[in-house]
């Protein structure tokens, strides 16, 4: 009785195992093999995007700027806490950007050596 119950686990194991596999096959095949070409237009699509959010940081910035500190009125604690916030993610996407320049440059490069 012992026996049947170790081959009954290992029958199931097998076909979780068959299972499995057919799944990877199916999604292996619904991968789409993505060209140079494309990685380069979307990496420039994001890189947009990426200089659209920092450009309206630093209008954000610049507003808060010219509403206060340009005419001498300390900033309010709440207002000195979003210009701080908006200054710390601008930078943050800056390199961001920077990286992805980085890679679109590394894409452009491959595209010259093939």
């Amino acid at each position: 009785m012992n026996n049947n119950l170790i081959d009954k686990s290992a029958v199931e194991e097998v076909i979780g195992l068959e299972k499995a596999n057919k799944r990877n096959r199916r999604a292996n095949r619904n991968v789409k093999t993505i060209s140079l070409s494309e990685k380069i237009a979307r990496t420039e699509e994001t890189l947009d995007k990426i200089q659209n959010r920092i450009d309206r940081r630093k209008k954000i910035m610049g507003d808060i700027e010219n509403k206060y500190q340009n005419q001498g009125v300390e900033l309010p604690e709440n207002i000195q806490t979003q210009y701080d916030n908006t200054k710390v993610k601008r930078q943050e996407l800056e390199e961001i950007y920077e990286g992805k320049l980085r890679e679109l440059e590394g894409l452009k490069q491959m595209v010259k050596m093939s």
